[in-house]
This record gives structure tokens, sequence and C-alpha cells, in this order.
């Protein structure tokens, strides 16, 4: 089940606000569902290395409620008006064009078709986003900057920032490259403090 994975995310959200999905129309479902349009752009170009995906404002759906669709349940998911999108063609995977669905409808997916690998690979990138994120966050602020002026450290932080985003998009075995990330942070954690 997906929810005991280790980077499991429920991904709707309760409140009146937006929620995009990842969908792959080769298998006519969606792999992800995220409430945040940044972490669904920049997963849908750590992906692009392993399937075209096509991002999609679920809460533009006039069917749409926002308990409807979560990460347990999205696989089993598509929507109707699939004629908007351009599929198979040379995208660009670094556009951040959103696709409104019409209605969400039950995808037309072979149930033999078992997708929870690719969900649990997505799940791990997003995680992995959001980590950087947060660090960001705490780096960038004014007390941090006061606190510890080390020289190169946001270079440092920028040079692990984009080898974990190459580990993800050219990453195939998720506990390969999990492992790799979090030596990548271990290590990178180990020379800060030293440093201190």
């Amino acid at each position: 089940m997906i929810q005991n994975f280790e980077y499991f995310v429920w991904g709707n959200t309760t409140e009146h606000r937006s929620l995009y999905g990842l969908y792959n129309a080769v298998v006519d479902c969606f792999i992800l569902v995220t409430p945040s349009l940044g972490s669904a752009n920049k997963l849908k170009t750590i992906l692009s290395s392993r399937y075209e995906l096509i991002l999609i404002e679920l809460s533009s759906a006039d069917n749409f409620t926002p308990n409807l669709i979560d990460n347990t349940v999205c696989t089993n998911w598509s929507f109707e008006g699939k004629n908007q999108i351009k599929i198979g063609m040379l995208c660009n995977y670094f556009d951040d064009e959103v696709t409104q669905a019409d209605i969400l409808c039950v995808s037309s997916r072979p149930l033999q078709w078992q997708l929870e690998s690719e969900q649990e690979y997505a799940l791990m990138c997003q995680h992995w986003i959001n980590f950087i994120k947060q660090q960001k966050q705490y780096t960038d602020t004014e007390k941090f900057d006061k606190f510890l002026s080390l020289p190169g450290l946001e270079d440092d932080l920028l040079k692990v920032t984009s080898e974990i985003y190459r580990t993800m998009y050219l990453g195939q075995n998720l506990q390969q490259v999990d492992q790799h990330i979090k030596t990548l942070i271990g290590d990178k954690l180990l020379n800060f403090v030293q440093e201190i």
C-alpha cells in the first residue's frame, strides 16, 4: 500500500485552494497530486527522463471536491477533455503550462498495470524537492546570514542542490537514488559542522 511508503503524503487539500495532478497519458491516470504548483513543475521536469507528464489543475474540474483525489487513489483517475493536450510531441519540459481539467473521471487504465513503484519514485522526488525548498528558505533568512557568514556556503548549497536534482533526473533505482542523496546531504552537513 502506497501510504506505507516512507515519503508518502496525501497530496490533497481540505482547504479551498488549487490542486494539481501529474497526468501520464500513456497509462491514462495521475501519478501524483499536490497543492504546490512549484513542486509539480519541478517534478514534471525531473520525471521527464522517465516519461512525459502533463500538469493538470484538478481543482478547475466541474465535479472537483477537495477530498475527491489524493495520492492513494490518483492512479484510478483521469479527466475528460484530453483533446486539448499535446501528447507525444517534443515539448519543452521546462514550461509551466497548466491544463485545466473539465470533468474528472475514472481512468481507463487496465488494473494489471501496477504503478506503485512509479508513485513511490515521484513521492521520493517530491520529498527531496520540499527538503531543498525548506533549506533554501532557512538559509535565505537575514538572521542566518548574520549568524553564519561562511565563505562559499551558498556555492556549496547550490552544488549539492544541483547534484540532488541531477541524481533524481538520471536515476532509475529508488533505493540507490535516495541513498545517494542522503550521502550527499550527510557529507555536506559533516563538512559544514567541521567548518564551524
